[in-house]
């Protein structure tokens, strides 16, 4: 919804490219958030900083490493690609940033013919 609000709203035409969207404004792209993405992303965040705060109640009640992988892997990340501790910092902003970069390439290769 976002998304076709966004192309009515600067009339842009209907075959534009969604990853045009998506790709960061560096790059001639519009920079807007992608709800499948952006969910994960912050959920990522919020158990990071949960499971910084080294709570012993949240730690028996919630599973945050588990979910930490959920969200990295409907991200399609390997987490050991990011890194081998586990309690290192994921680093939010940069994710989002390869995700947007993969955005673009995916434009890069649509075919106007």
């Amino acid at each position: 919804m976002i998304k076709s609000t966004v192309k009515e709203i600067i009339q842009l035409p209907t075959d534009v490219p969604d990853s045009m969207l998506y790709t960061q404004t560096s790059f001639k792209g519009l920079g807007i958030f992608k709800t499948k993405w952006e969910v994960y992303l912050q959920f990522l965040n919020a158990c990071q900083k949960l499971k910084l705060l080294n709570n012993p109640y949240i730690i028996k009640t919630r599973k945050l490493q588990e979910e930490i992988e959920y969200c990295l892997s409907k991200l399609e990340i390997n987490l050991n690609y990011l890194h081998k501790n586990q309690n290192e910092i994921i680093d939010i902003k940069c994710i989002r940033n390869n995700l947007r970069l993969m955005e673009f390439k995916s434009w890069c290769l649509f075919s106007t013919s």
